[in-house]
This record gives structure tokens, C-alpha cells and sequence, in this order.
């Protein structure tokens, strides 16, 4: 099972967190973790020697393997082949990959195209959490993602996925914002877009979609837990809340996470309908 509360990875190595060995023995799954400046940017040299250490000690102190959250920040600020270093020592001790992949639009399906690959380049097994078709022109291509880890077991890989037995998804509303607003935490979001540029570019990246470019379907989003004050909003879609208060949906968006950070939750009703 996948421990995304304890354990700091990448925090460890890039953002000089404490290294403690109490954190990552809790972990049944050491984790890529927080970076505790969390700014997007490579690791350099000498941080990444340290992360393949960090997740050695992990391993040797008992982990089962290691886990990655790159559709979250600052988990998603890893590129391919940060992880795929990571994932090499993984596979040096025959422990597990457990991967939240990127949630992307475009053609095909490269968050498991990914997933699948780096562990075919370094030998890993892995499971892939909560496969899924969030981008509206995919809808009903299961089949071909079935297909891809069929094949890639067929070829020898030992690759699983699972699918969450439910017809919605749920996170704090702060995930879905660019990811270049969420550097630096809640607090850095407010700075940055306390500058009336950056607030602009903001409301207009957020509209384009959501995980590079997957189409806002705004009555889809449903407010689930609000900050204080404003429970008058829980239950409602995006689309009703932003209507009520007059703004577009982009800035309702924007307006509630500055408010209240990571303490909204939404349930995104993203798959295609019964008819």
C-alpha cells in the first residue's frame, strides 16, 4: 500500500529536509516525495546520487519499493529520467515501482507509456494506481489501455494496474491548477499571483484545461469540502458556485484555492455517461 503521508525523498535530497531514518522505516513504500522548496527544476548531480541512496537505505531498512505521485506537485516536477534512476535501484533489489502516473492530454496514452517504458529500461515490476480516461476524446478506449499492459506482459514485463470501482475522482482543487502556480506551497500560489500578471496568465492557463490541456467540463467539478465560511458552496459544481458569484469559472477557481489552499475538495465526474 502506497504511504503518501511519511517519507520525504526528494525532499531529502533536493530540498535539504532532515534526513531521518524513522520517516522512511514507517513507509511500506519509500516515496519520491515532497521537494521542501518546491520549485521545478532537475536535481543536480549530486542530488540525484543522494535520492538513489535515499531510496537504497529505504529498501534496505525494509520498504517494500518505492512509489511516485506525478500527477500531484512537486512529485510531477520529476522528469522521465529522474524517475527512471530512481526506479534503476528499485530494480537492483527486485522491489516493487508503485506509480500515480502523469495525468496528460494528447495523443495515445503516455502516462502508461511511460510507466511502462521505465520499467522495461531498468528491469523493474511495477503497479500502476488508478488507471484511467480522464480526457473526454478518449472515452471509451479502455480496451487499448488494457492492450498496452497486456502486451508489455506478454513481452516479460511484470506490470499490473488496478481501477477504482467508482464512477468519480476526488482531490483537493489546488491539484488541478498549472503546476508552475503551485510552486513554493499555498503560500508561494499567493505571492505569485499577487503580481496582476501572473494572476492573468493564471486564469488564462487554468481555462485552456487541466494536466496540460484535458477540457474543463465545470458542471462535472463538484465542490465537496470548502474552507470556513464557505459551506454555502459545498455540493454545488464550479460552474453553479462561479455562477452565483458572477465570475467565470477560471477565476472562481483561482479566487477559492488562494482562500483556502488545499482545504477545498472537489469530485470530478470525468467518464462518459449512461444513455
Amino acid at each position: 500500500m502506497t504511504n503518501d503521508l511519511l517519507g520525504t525523498l526528494r525532499g531529502e535530497s533536493v530540498g535539504g529536509c532532515a534526513d531521518t531514518d524513522a520517516g522512511r522505516e514507517a513507509d511500506a513504500l519509500d516515496r519520491h516525495g515532497h521537494t521542501a522548496s518546491d520549485r521545478h527544476r532537475r536535481p543536480a548531480a549530486d542530488e540525484l546520487d543522494r535520492m538513489r541512496r535515499l531510496v537504497a537505505e529505504s529498501l534496505d531498512q525494509g520498504a517494500f519499493g518505492m512509489s511516485t505521485g506525478l500527477t500531484h506537485i512537486p512529485s510531477g516536477y520529476g522528469e522521465t529520467d529522474e524517475v527512471r534512476e530512481l526506479v534503476r535501484v528499485v530494480a537492483s533489489r527486485d522491489a516493487m515501482y508503485a506509480t500515480h502516473a502523469r495525468a496528460t492530454a494528447g495523443p495515445g496514452f503516455a502516462d502508461v507509456e511511460e510507466a511502462i517504458s521505465t520499467c522495461a529500461d531498468v528491469g523493474a515490476r511495477m503497479q500502476f494506481s488508478h488507471a484511467a480516461i480522464n480526457e473526454p476524446t478518449k472515452w471509451g478506449r479502455a480496451g487499448d489501455v488494457v492492450a498496452l499492459f497486456e502486451n508489455a506482459a506478454a513481452g516479460g514485463l511484470n506490470v499490473w494496474f488496478d481501477v477504482y470501482p467508482y464512477d468519480a475522482s476526488s482531490s483537493s482543487l489546488t491539484q488541478y491548477l498549472p503546476p508552475w502556480t503551485q510552486a513554493g506551497g499555498t503560500d508561494g500560489m499567493r505571492r505569485a499571483l499577487a503580481d496582476p500578471a501572473n494572476r492573468e496568465r493564471a486564469e488564462r492557463d487554468l481555462a485552456d484545461g487541466w494536466m496540460g490541456g484535458i477540457p474543463w467540463f465545470w458542471d462535472r467539478v463538484v465542490i465537496s469540502r470548502s474552507g470556513p465560511g464557505r459551506e454555502d458552496i459545498v455540493g454545488l459544481s464550479i460552474e453553479e458556485a462561479a455562477a452565483r458569484a458572477g465570475v467565470e469559472p477560471a477565476a472562481f477557481t483561482l479566487d477559492l484555492c488562494l482562500e483556502h489552499g488545499n482545504a477545498v475538495q472537489v469530485v470530478l465526474f470525468y467518464g462518459p455517461r449512461p444513455t
